[in-house]
């Protein structure tokens, strides 16, 4: 073979080789991109999918309520076992009241009611040779009487609007400012009620009738000052009165009480009906 025979054969072998390798360059090409836009298109979708799925979940999460908190409200207070027991010992006692069926003790923790038959102590302060007080009974209509002022309607009243009332008619014309005491003696057919007592008035913080211990031997007026509250802050303790009545007249007795207190006069004792003034101090 020629020279250019041979040249001819290389030529054309090495020809084939290229053109086969080109086709075989554009077969892959040809199949690259869609295997290229597959794969993009898979991971796109799943890309989406993913992002789908957690919107979806947010919005679900959002949408659906939150476990709410249960907000539980506390019990009313249950009544302390001092308040039932008043309150149940109030209701009984007023019950027993109505029936007549109320005990002794129950009846005189219970506020007095005047009637009929109850035998009273009144005391006024001051006291004249034309007004004055005394022991007396509420009639029938339930009146009382006193010197000048006349009838006085007590029945169906309290002790202290009793006073209250008596206060008032007096003071319209024959006293200025006047306190009245009344202490109930006995009711109708019954034993005494009290037949030992004192009235404090004036200047201390519980003005009013008090009994006189029946434990104490020796009843003193500073005893008597302290049942009665003690003395107000304008209270004169240097003229204290204390008013008491005998068998021929009533006498008045001056007390400092400032002297008691610092032990250069003796603590005077107090009797059953003895009417104990504490003046109001002018400084």
């Amino acid at each position: 073979m020629t020279q250019k025979g041979e040249f001819s054969v290389f030529f054309g072998e090495k020809f084939l080789k290229i053109c086969l390798i080109v086709a075989l360059m554009t077969a892959g090409l040809s199949h690259f991109p869609s295997a290229f836009g597959a794969e993009k298109k898979s991971v796109t979708a799943e890309s989406e999918e993913s992002t789908s799925s957690f919107q979806r979940h947010a919005e679900d999460k959002s949408s659906s309520p939150s476990n709410p908190v249960k907000v539980v409200p506390a019990p009313p207070a249950a009544p302390s076992p001092g308040q039932t027991l008043k309150a149940s010992g109030t209701k009984a006692l007023e019950a027993k009241q109505e029936s007549g069926e109320a005990t002794d003790a129950e009846a005189d923790d219970a506020p007095v009611v005047l009637k009929p038959g109850h035998r009273i102590l009144v005391r006024i302060y001051p006291e004249d040779e034309f007004i004055k007080g005394g022991e007396m009974e509420v009639n029938s209509e339930g009146n009382i009487t006193l010197s000048l002022v006349g009838k006085v309607n007590v029945g169906g009243k309290k002790i202290d609007e009793a006073e209250k009332e008596i206060a008032r008619m007096l003071d319209i014309d024959y006293l200025v400012n006047p306190e009245v005491s009344i202490e109930l003696k006995r009711e109708k057919d019954s034993e005494p009620v009290n037949h030992k007592s004192f009235l404090i008035l004036g200047q201390v913080r519980k003005p009013g009738t008090y009994p006189i211990p029946l434990e104490a031997k020796k009843f003193t007026l500073l005893q008597a000052i302290s049942i009665g509250g003690g003395f107000t802050e304008i209270a004169n303790t240097k003229r204290v009165k204390v008013v008491r009545k005998t068998a021929q007249d009533r006498q008045t007795l001056q007390i400092n009480v400032e002297d008691v207190f610092n032990g250069s006069s003796p603590d005077m004792e107090i009797q059953s009906g003895d009417v104990i003034h504490v003046p109001e101090s002018i400084f």
